[in-house]
């Protein structure tokens, strides 16, 4: 069923979402803060590309830390107002007035919880590369292995859910 013709229902930000929300937002403005306030002490070259190792193998300048902030920040925005769009979101079943609050909420959580977890991951990703910047040893494989681990795992269980929804009113 084409978007257009989906049934439009007002749905309230659960307690979940509007933490994940806030938690998001503020995340944002610590990442930002912090690259401000400590813009002097970042080193004037920080590795940009890492290997299958961890280890950098591409620098760039300082100021190549504020391409994965802007990004992130368009993604961010991207994926918050598409959480309050639900009904243009695609879904695995024909949405019908019966199935549309639950199919609707559940869609609009799992974005929220994606878009959090990739603001964190990201503001981490910032941390390691400024770290890596200063010749820390540790690797970054632990954190691109979370960051697929993660993601996956939200949108499994997500998944997992709506075949639950399908189910219970097919």
């Amino acid at each position: 069923m084409s978007s257009k013709k989906r049934p439009i229902v007002s749905i309230s930000k659960t307690t979940y979402e509007k933490i994940l929300d806030v938690t998001a937002m503020m995340l944002w403005v610590v990442t930002y803060s912090c690259i401000f306030f400590f813009w002097n002490h970042i080193p004037d070259r920080i590795p940009v590309h890492f290997n299958a190792s961890g280890e950098p193998i591409r620098w760039g300048k300082r100021e190549s830390i504020l391409i994965p902030s802007i990004i992130g920040t368009f993604v961010y925005l991207l994926l918050y107002t598409l959480s309050w769009f639900p009904h243009v979101h695609n879904y695995p079943v024909e949405i019908t007035k019966e199935n549309a609050r639950q199919m609707y909420m559940t869609s609009r959580k799992m974005l929220t919880t994606i878009n959090c977890v990739l603001t964190i991951l990201i503001s981490v990703g910032l941390l390691v590369t400024v770290t890596a910047g200063y010749g820390s040893a540790q690797s970054i494989l632990w954190f691109l292995l979370f960051l697929v681990v993660s993601i996956m795992s939200i949108i499994i269980y997500y998944v997992c859910k709506f075949v639950r929804l399908m189910n219970d009113k097919g």
